[in-house]
């Protein structure tokens, strides 16, 4: 690597939180909370464990021919915090699934909203579309069909302020399992939501 100093900077990152997960490879949804901030405070975070080990899994492959050891470093964490997603206590039979929980007693503190997308909190539609993403880098079965019930019980009730992570997550969902529900229901979407055909370049 031609900049040392990025190097250490990525080395840095990779082992920030290591030494700061549970037993159970959860971590915490901030590393320094004070005691008095009640719904922070000793609580872990699933969804931004998942989505940690997701990032590791992508630069992992983006560096992997200039740092290999890194590289591989960064994958077995990856796949550590992934357990740790998997292993938080979500009832995806009951449809409830874990935003926040004790880090002592594995309590839920909070679940997980269907759709609302808002800074500090996790929703389903969102975590869906890690899993998926995390699906992708890894072929982890156990991540695919997690969402996917939660969502369909919910599919009309979308707020408008999450029409783009919406069409994402159907062609997604559509892309990994070729339910043409899935298709139709981000056409509906855009009928809704859109009076005209998108321009191309539409974010």
């Amino acid at each position: 690597m031609q900049r040392p100093e990025i190097f250490d900077q990525l080395c840095l990152m990779t082992e920030y939180w290591w030494n700061k997960r549970d037993e159970l490879n959860l971590l915490l949804i901030e590393s320094q909370s004070p005691k008095d901030s009640k719904r922070f405070f000793a609580n872990n975070t699933p969804s931004q464990t998942l989505s940690l080990g997701a990032s590791l899994l992508e630069s992992a492959d983006l560096i992997k021919l200039l740092e290999n050891d890194l590289a591989s470093k960064m994958k077995s964490y990856a796949h550590e915090y992934i357990s740790g997603f998997l292993a938080a206590p979500h009832e995806p039979l009951n449809r409830k699934f874990v935003s926040l929980c004790q880090r002592e007693t594995q309590k839920v503190v909070e679940l997980m909203t269907t759709w609302g997308s808002i800074y500090s909190t996790s929703a389903v539609s969102g975590t869906a579309i890690l899993c998926i993403n995390v699906w992708r880098l890894t072929k982890n079965k156990e991540l695919l069909p997690f969402p996917i019930d939660k969502i369909k019980s919910k599919r009309l009730q979308i707020p408008s302020m999450d029409s783009g992570l919406v069409l994402a997550l159907f062609s997604d969902l559509y892309d990994v399992t070729g339910e043409s529900g899935w298709l139709a229901a981000g056409t509906d979407i855009c009928d809704v939501y859109f009076e005209n055909t998108l321009p191309v370049d539409a974010y």
